[in-house]
């Protein structure tokens, strides 16, 4: 076994990295052709390229075309001329400290052909513009079709790299990325010990986000477009995460306790790395850039998908721990088991009796300490710059129409932004894509801080149906609550970033894809109201779901809502169609249960999205127990990926007690909240 400290896996990763991010610019295991971003207008996405036909055929049918299972799994590349044994992860007659690590072969005299990362589990380039059948129909991912066991046995003429032992096949041939992940786990030699493993995932993520990071600072200072710019602080973000999971890890590894809610943590960390860079790659892919630079940030990708896969396969392959958290031991019961809470106190009562809250009050009147938000956030981060920390920052926001731009950012943890109610205190802008912004960048409130709570207050972008994107709320706030508040916007209302957030008695309204993002998104008490679309667009959509790997522990949850329309809808509904959502990305996933669904939903209830019709059959759409006009699943789509039989046991894994971990954050904030089911609560 090789022992090695963590130290060392550091240095090593990134030497690792350095050979793998420095290679031809086509990845081993880079998806096929990236979705178009989701800010695009809804008029040019129905136009969007046609990646897959429109009849998809059979899963069977998919099998039986799919590639060749030699090409699909082979450790070669699909275009190098260099023999299969040129192309091992280790050296013929090089030194043995530099076998451990290095990519190349002795007998590969071409330098791309000898670390090339084109193709290993993907099909040949002629077929990477037009996927195979096989990616488009099965539940695995599209660049690794072939059956884990078919890695960890290839043919004679691909033989395994002969630095991976059984351990790094077997938790490899868990990941979308095998190539990538075998060179990633070289530095771990010949150890049987799991842990070891996951570490250098981690470590060679960490690495790979930082270099992508480096990549994309050199793209900007040669280009100053606000795309890098935003690119820079996803990943940052992302790196964040990455580290995020890493100290969790630490605690599973260190102590043993609490192993249900540490490895829920850490899958939501990486869920969200995920996330940042997924959005960071859709924001720049489709301009003009170094190759070499979007393949570093491709390949970082790729190392946080393995983390996230291998984690995962070690999870299910622990007992669990016995202090695990209520939010996986609890059974599931069809009993109301609401959490009554007593009302919370005014938020001065509340700052004068806990010396652990400080209070902010805004006011445009001058009866308060400021009379803008950003204001009284300058405070905060003055006092957070001077390590004076609170277990809550408070912000009371007296009545009045607040026209600015607001963004918590990720150090301003535990704020709670409250209003005198929905109707009196309102946060407004009206940035928009035809107004000149990105989408990403025309929120009226960014929240990045953890632990954040809006209540009482409604934050609203009024550009019209007719600018296109306009987002109101933009959150990737972990843990983070909106109660009694008013989302009201148009086309990309609430941009549901990521990480876990709970809704509780809110109103959201839209158009087009107006609850969007790949957060763990859990809905309750909620009503969402379908607004009138701009002129000459004829439908609207709820739901745009951004999961891209199926072991993201994100989706969108709807429990006990109202699904109906506004009076401008209604007066030209028949001119109108509506549904519940549309596969925006591979993996999306989306749930409606125990709710009032309004005929203002299309019988068909679910969209296509024109050019992606590959992702009716790895998406996750469901439906259970709901109720009104249109509910009725006679005439739904009949996609792979829609369920509408499901089971209790099934639509037992949606709820927030097990979906968002919610026992564990949401009863001691003093909102009302449902654990489990909602079925005996009358509809509101």
């Amino acid at each position: 076994m090789v022992n090695l400290n963590i130290t060392t896996l550091v240095i090593l990763a990134l030497l690792i990295f350095t050979t793998i991010s420095t290679t031809t610019n086509v990845s081993a295991n880079a998806p096929a052709a990236a979705p178009a971003p989701a800010n695009a207008p809804a008029a040019a996405t129905a136009t969007a390229p046609v990646h897959a036909t429109a009849t998809a055929p059979t899963p069977a049918a998919a099998t039986a075309n799919a590639p060749v299972a030699a090409t699909a799994n082979s450790l070669t590349t699909a275009n190098a001329p260099a023999p299969a044994a040129a192309i091992s992860l280790t050296t013929a007659n090089a030194p043995a400290p530099a076998a451990a690590i290095s990519l190349t072969t002795a007998n590969a005299p071409a330098p791309a052909a000898a670390i090339s990362l084109t193709t290993a589990n993907a099909p040949a380039p002629a077929a990477a513009n037009a996927p195979a059948a096989a990616p488009a129909n099965s539940l695995t991912t599209a660049n690794a079709p072939a059956p884990a066991a078919a890695t960890a046995n290839a043919p004679a003429n691909a033989p395994a790299p002969t630095t991976a032992n059984s351990l790094q096949l077997n938790m490899c041939s868990t990941t979308d990325y095998k190539n990538t992940c075998l060179k990633s786990l070289s530095a771990t030699g010949g150890t049987k010990n799991p842990t070891l493993v996951i570490w250098t995932a981690f470590s060679t993520a960490i690495n790979g986000t930082q270099m992508a990071i480096d990549a994309i600072s050199t793209l900007l200072q040669s280009n100053s477009m606000v795309d890098y710019e935003i690119c820079l602080e996803l990943l940052d973000l992302a790196k964040d995460d990455i580290n995020k999971a890493i100290k969790k890890y630490e605690e599973v590894t260190s102590t043993g306790k609490n192993k249900d809610k540490l490895f829920s943590d850490i899958k939501t960390s990486l869920s969200g790395s995920l996330t940042f860079h997924q959005t960071c790659i859709d924001e720049i892919e489709n301009m003009t850039t170094n190759g070499d630079n979007m393949q570093v940030l491709k390949v970082s990708r790729e190392l946080s998908s393995n983390a996230l896969a291998m984690l995962t396969f070690q999870e299910d392959n622990v007992p669990t721990s016995s202090s695990s958290s209520s939010s996986s031991s609890s059974s599931i019961s069809k009993v109301n088991n609401m959490l009554v809470m007593a009302p919370a106190p005014s938020p001065a009562a509340a700052a004068y009796k806990d010396d652990q809250v400080w209070l902010f009050i805004v006011s445009k009147d001058g009866s308060g300490m400021f009379s803008t938000i950003n204001e009284a956030l300058s405070a905060i981060s003055i006092k957070i710059d001077n390590h004076i920390e609170r277990k809550r920052f408070v912000i009371y926001v007296k009545s009045g129409i607040y026209q600015e731009y607001v963004e918590i950012t990720k150090k301003m943890n535990n704020i709670l932004l409250i209003g005198d109610g929905p109707t009196k205190t309102r946060i407004v802008g009206n940035k928009s894509v035809k107004g000149g912004f990105k989408t990403f960048k025309t929120p009226t409130l960014v929240v990045n801080g953890e632990n954040f709570i809006a209540r009482d207050i409604s934050i609203e972008n009024t550009a019209g149906g007719g600018n296109y994107e306009a987002v109101a709320l933009r959150i990737a706030a972990d843990k983070s609550i909106i109660y009694n508040s008013y989302i009201d916007g148009y086309q990309n209302t609430l941009y549901a970033h990521a990480h876990r957030q709970f809704y509780r008695d809110c109103t959201i309204s839209g158009t087009m894809d107006f609850i969007f993002g790949n957060a763990a998104a859990m809905f309750q008490n909620c009503k969402i109201v379908v607004k009138r679309p701009r002129t000459n667009q004829k439908s609207c959509v709820i739901t745009a779901q951004g999961r891209t790997d199926s072991r993201c522990n994100t989706g969108f949850i709807f429990q006990n809502c109202t699904i109906t329309a506004d009076e401008s809808y209604s007066a030209i509904k028949q001119n109108l169609t509506s549904f519940l959502g549309r596969p925006w990305k591979r993996y999306s996933r989306t749930m409606f249960m125990e709710s009032e669904i309004e005929d203002v939903i299309d019988p068909k209830g679910w969209m296509t999205w024109i050019g992606r019709e590959e992702n009716w059959w790895t998406v996750w759409y469901g439906e259970y127990l709901n109720r009104g006009t249109g509910a009725e699943h006679s005439k739904r789509v009949n996609w792979v990926g829609f369920h509408k039989n499901i089971t209790d046991e099934v639509a037992g894994d949606f709820v927030p007690r097990r979906f968002i971990d919610g026992d564990d954050w949401i009863p001691v904030m003093g909102i009302p909240y449902f654990p489990n089911f909602t079925s005996t609560v009358s509809s509101h």
